[in-house]
């Protein structure tokens, strides 16, 4: 650049917009992945959508924090300006709620009363609820997940977790009978 003597030359800055990178963290997934995402500063975009999987949980969401104290953004929320920092990476953590499901009992062939439906947490273990069936002739020996005691059986009152990973699923146990043999006395007359 040659200067004139007695002209002005104005020099304009130039500016671009910093860039930086979202890194996405699965938080205790145990499957699946998220690219990280490059973004713009002043320009808006949507997060990626969510790949991670938790067995047995839903993704709710991102947070700046694994502990989810942090700000959310939900799944494909438009985003801009996360940080001002030229090449510097912002890290958000999925976020999971356990699934909860529902056990049904059914009476499996039982001629009276009933046993309420039981909500369940995943990860979460809880005692059976109590049999109300009754059978006339029989006594109740437990529960199954099939009809003729060929699946997966379980104690009455049995503490159980994680019957099922998907949410709103519902489980159904089979009240399972024996026959009840009754007391025989003998006495013998001389």
């Amino acid at each position: 650049l040659t200067a004139i003597e007695g002209d002005t030359v104005t020099l304009y800055a130039q500016w671009r917009a910093n860039s930086y990178t979202i890194q996405f963290d699965g938080n205790t997934a145990d499957g699946g992945s998220t690219s990280d995402q490059v973004m713009t500063y002043d320009q808006a975009a949507n997060l990626t959508a969510n790949g991670y999987t938790k067995t047995g949980y839903t993704f709710t969401g991102w947070n700046t924090q694994s502990d989810g104290g942090g700000t959310a953004y939900t799944d494909g929320e438009a985003v801009s300006n996360l940080t001002s920092e030229n090449e510097g990476t912002f890290i958000l953590y999925a976020q999971w709620r356990a699934n909860s499901y529902t056990l049904k009992f059914d009476g499996n062939t039982a001629d009276g009363g009933s046993t309420p439906d039981q909500i369940m947490t995943y990860d979460q273990t809880a005692e059976l609820t109590a049999n109300g069936y009754t059978k006339t002739g029989f006594a109740f020996s437990g529960w199954n997940t099939q009809a003729d005691g060929q699946g997966t059986g379980y104690t009455e009152r049995e503490s159980v977790k994680n019957l099922t990973t998907v949410d709103d699923d519902t489980v159904l146990l089979y009240a399972q009978w024996r026959l009840r043999i009754p007391d025989i006395t003998v006495s013998q007359n001389v």
